[in-house]
């Protein structure tokens, strides 16, 4: 690929090569200053001399340059000019020539190629870079982050406008592979430059030829056919943790291996017998079989859980939850914390406003113990002997159904597995006058009013805050872990990662890394292959954590995706489409939602963004129309699910038909990898660590029938998971919530995952700045929000998403 050297020119003149020699410069040719910056691994920092690097311009391509091996041979007088590994300086007189290449550190394992490059050949617009990895082993991979290509001279004289030309890269180059790279600038398939048409069809055709499909499982989305993250494509490879492994370890760091083995062959499945040791004083109980201190003991070190430890000794200690940790010690058995999970806790998309009384069972309708509870909680107010369909007329019943989940469940395995669901549990919720602040601090608080463990039978007891306290809490115990299968499940597995890999793939196939929606949707959507691959290893097989922790097991929880996927689509997943859907869209229907209000302020935010981005490349709903790239990126994402009732006509009518159209859906995308996955992720382990208050499942069948005595805190426990399980269940719930900053790829450059790293359009990176600034703003009003909330809720802010 090198260039033809011309002939010298009669008007040469003389410039300095930066080491004191004199050179003579064609006057048609060019002078280039060209940076290039990359992450090596640990084990081979001196990756310089596999490197090769060329570029294309509109006229012609330079020569493969060799910079690290220049700079290591100019004592020599040797260069580089592509038809053979080196020539002498005489023989290069009138053609490439290098100077003053070098490498220099940018701290940690990231380094910096520079040199400049001078030709007698005149390139013009430089618009495609190549990075060639000549290592001979997997020792020699690497990490490009960027190229800076810089013309400084032309024609023998400086340039007065230097222009530099960015190519974004941020891509794996393993050892004996070639990538290139386009600049910045962003082009419409119906726009694109003469001289790049070639190349962006060659580019859809290569990509598309990348990707082997497979079936995962009949009925859910279509993947990509690969083993682990090492067989991915370099741009999607993250080195990613091992989800089980990561668990594992955690567990043997902080000690809590220790739990299960100091009692015996049987210690794993053993019971706890207190919740909290030194909350019982006087207690004949030991603190062994304490929950909250044997597993979060207060003079456990300091150090980072991951850290490692001396046989015998207490290795770090997890923090404990929020629930135990910034509130008295009973502060979890509170009714309105219970209420706040479905607010503002990790799973806050399951309660539904109850509009008409047919959405509540006739029988639980006529239960006294309804009216009881309902009385019980208007004590005090204004708001007294009102009956219940007046209150659903007014607004304030709500409901939190799980009664489908149940469908999945078979009881005999669950006997055998020891992992147990209710049947088909109900909650219901009333919206209450506060004016003496009972409850909370607010005027309107919201709390638990009956709960049903078998929606579909009438006989059934129904348990109310009325009831003694322990058999409440064991109510409310059932509730949640029913709940957090649909939030494992359905809302992590299936929404934020399992229904996203069709728009991944697509995104690759369909779209040319020239096409601008193609660079404001791949930082968000670029390693959901990646996590996918993660998820299916880490949740399925004899051993993933469906099968060891989910009552479901792995054929149940499947089964559950499956009716999922049936009723999935993009245009439903929006934020406000959600929201109306259940009825609490508007601050009128529920005054108090921090999921609702902050989850609102960030699509907002990300809505105005694309909107103004997506308005620098299009001018009316014609050229969304006719930009045949982005249509057949949503045919091609769609036609990656296995419904049984897929019509392909149905999937023909398809269609973005305006600049709306391209607005909401790429909105929702960037809204499900960000604001709602990490809602879904950062609360995980605060919210479910302690199992009394969520726990991920129930060991005893659910109580059908009241006891005739009290329950005692110890019978509670009963029905709770094993010392084992508890050990499992918090160390993976801690690896979930953390995965993202644990990957490669967050980890060792923030910027490979923000949508500027990948343009170059002046107007385009105007708009960015704007969005930037905007949730900057938004910051600030959650922070000030928390401020007067009885309790945070953090995850939302934009500091906590990564992507953005």
């Amino acid at each position: 690929m090198g260039a033809a050297a011309s002939s010298p020119s009669s008007n040469a003149s003389v410039l300095d090569g930066g080491k004191g020699r004199e050179e003579k410069v064609d006057l048609r040719g060019e002078r280039y200053y060209i940076e290039l910056d990359f992450i090596a691994p640990p084990e081979n920092k001196k990756l310089s001399n596999n490197l090769a690097l060329y570029f294309k311009g509109t006229n012609s391509y330079s020569p493969r340059i060799y910079p690290a091996k220049i700079a290591s041979d100019q004592r020599n007088d040797f260069y580089f000019d592509g038809s053979k590994e080196f020539r002498t300086k005489e023989e290069l007189k009138t053609s490439t020539q290098v100077f003053d290449a070098k490498v220099t550190g940018l701290g940690g394992t990231a380094y910096r190629y520079s040199f400049e490059f001078r030709d007698d050949v005149v390139y013009g617009d430089i618009q495609i870079f190549w990075v060639k990895n000549t290592g001979a082993d997997a020792k020699a991979n690497l990490r490009v982050q960027q190229a800076r290509v810089r013309k400084t001279m032309s024609g023998g004289l400086k340039c007065t406008e230097e222009r530099t030309y960015i190519f974004p890269c941020h891509c794996n180059v393993l050892f004996g592979t070639e990538k290139h790279f386009y600049e910045g600038k962003s082009y419409l398939p119906s726009e694109t430059p003469f001289h790049l048409r070639k190349w962006r069809a060659r580019e859809l055709v290569e990509k598309g030829d990348e990707y082997e499909l497979g079936e995962f499982r009949e009925g859910l989305p279509s993947v990509w056919n690969v083993a682990g993250d090492e067989d991915l494509l370099p741009e999607h490879q993250t080195g990613i943790i091992d989800l089980k492994a990561q668990a594992a370890g955690i567990v043997v760091a902080t000690g809590l291996d220790a739990i299960a083995s100091s009692t015996g062959e049987d210690g794993a499945k053993a019971k706890w017998q207190c919740i909290s040791h030194q909350r019982e004083e006087g207690s004949s109980v030991d603190a062994e079989n304490a929950l909250v201190s044997r597993v979060w003991p207060t003079e456990a070190s300091t150090t980072a859980p991951d850290a490692g430890r001396e046989d015998g000794q207490r290795g770090a200690a997890l923090p404990p939850p929020h629930c135990i940790s910034a509130f008295n010690k009973s502060y979890w058995r509170n009714d309105v914390h219970f209420a706040r999970q479905f607010l503002q806790g990790p799973h806050a998309e399951m309660l539904v406003a109850c509009k008409d009384v047919s959405q509540l069972p006739d029988w639980l309708m006529r239960k006294r113990e309804f009216t009881e509870a309902l009385a019980g909680l208007q004590e005090g107010t204004s708001r007294i002997n009102k009956h219940v369909m007046q209150e659903i007329a007014h607004g304030r019943i709500f409901i939190l159904d799980l009664e489908n989940v149940s469908s999945f469940y078979s009881t005999i395995d669950a006997g055998d597995k020891g992992k147990h669901l209710a049947l088909g549990p109900l909650c219901v919720f009333y919206l209450a006058d506060d004016p003496e602040r009972r409850f909370s601090s607010n005027v309107m608080t919201l709390l638990p009013l009956v709960i049903t463990l078998d929606a579909t039978d009438s006989e059934s007891p129904v348990y109310t805050p009325l009831d003694d306290p322990w058999l409440w809490q064991l109510a409310k115990c059932y509730i949640s872990s029913a709940d957090v299968q649909v939030h494992i499940t359905v809302s992590l597995l299936l929404n934020s990662v399992v229904a996203l890999e069709p728009f991944a793939i697509s995104l690759h196939e369909s779209l040319s890394s020239l096409h601008p929606i193609w660079k404001l949707l791949y930082p968000y959507l670029r390693y959901k292959c990646s996590e996918g691959t993660m998820m299916r290893q880490a949740f399925f097989g004899d051993s993933g954590i469906l099968e060891g922790l989910f009552p479901l097991g792995e054929e149940g929880c499947v089964e559950l995706l499956k009716e999922a996927v049936e009723g999935w689509s993009l245009e439903d997943m929006g934020f406000p489409t959600t929201l109306a859907m259940r009825g609490l869209d508007g601050t009128d229907k529920l005054p108090e939602y921090p999921y609702r209000d902050d989850g609102l302020l960030i699509w907002c935010t990300i809505s105005d963004f694309v909107t103004s981005y997506i308005g620098c490349y299009y001018a009316d709903d014609q050229a969304v129309e006719d930009d045949y790239e982005v249509q057949n990126f949503l045919k091609n994402s769609s036609s990656l699910y296995d419904r049984e009732d897929g019509d392909e006509e149905e999937m023909e009518a398809l269609k973005l038909s305006s600049k709306e159209d391209l607005v909401t859906m790429a909105t929702t995308i960037i809204w499900l990898c960000t604001g709602y996955q990490m809602g879904l992720l950062k609360g995980l382990y605060q919210s479910m660590a302690f199992i009394p208050d969520r726990p991920v499942f129930m060991s005893e069948m659910a109580p059908y029938e009241k006891p005739e005595e009290p329950m005692t805190e110890k019978e509670f426990l009963e029905h709770l998971p094993s010392k084992g399980a508890t050990v499992s269940a918090v160390a993976i719930l801690f690896t979930l919530s953390n995965f993202k900053e644990c990957t490669a790829a967050l980890s060792s450059k923030a910027q490979d995952n923000k949508v500027k790293s990948y343009v170059s359009d002046p107007k385009a990176l105007e708009c960015i700045r704007v969005f930037e600034s905007n949730m900057d703003k938004v910051e600030k009003i959650i922070r000030q929000r928390n401020l007067k909330r009885d309790e945070d809720y953090p995850w939302m802010l934009p500091s906590k998403l990564h992507f953005l």
